[in-house]
């Protein structure tokens, strides 16, 4: 059971995050959903004219949206509204990295408007891909809500 915290609830200092492990899969996903096809994201391309194929780079916005991930899921949680995000990439992640999205409560505004200091770091160095600052509109009402069944993707690289 999920459960998300209210603008009522919200102090600033409180924080919380998720992890999540960069796969190749998930930029093809990304590719397909948002038309960012540029080869640096997907396996196969040599980045550098080396003549080695490298590693996927994580698309940037990609690595953002698992800001949105904990912003939407976990701290506001349910019925959280982006209004505003800033973001400032200081790193690159790439397929078999694990990220942590880490979102931390700044200040509460009149409206029901919250700021958040928001970031994104790499677990195995703890190096900072992104930081950054979001603005949303908090839950008025507590909500309690089962794990949703979200569809399973197979992601078919060759075709049939």
């Amino acid at each position: 059971m999920r459960e998300n915290h209210p603008y009522d609830e919200l102090v600033p200092g409180q924080s919380a995050e998720l992890s999540r492990l960069c796969t190749v899969d998930d930029f093809f996903v990304f590719a397909n959903a948002s038309g960012n096809r540029n080869p640096m994201h997907l396996p196969g391309a040599d980045q550098d004219g080396d003549g080695i194929k490298d590693v996927a780079v994580a698309p940037a916005l990609w690595v953002a949206s698992l800001i949105s991930a904990v912003l939407d899921n976990v701290l506001p949680g349910a019925g959280t509204l982006y209004r505003a995000q800033t973001l400032e990439f200081l790193d690159r992640a790439h397929a078999g990295d694990t990220l942590i999205a880490r979102v931390t409560v700044r200040e509460k505004r009149e409206g029901g408007i919250v700021v958040l200091d928001t970031e994104v770091l790499r677990a195995g160095d703890v190096c900072t891909i992104l930081r950054g600052r979001a603005e949303v509109i908090a839950p008025k009402v507590k909500l309690r809500h089962a794990e949703y069944e979200i569809p399973e993707l197979t992601v078919a690289r060759h075709a049939h």
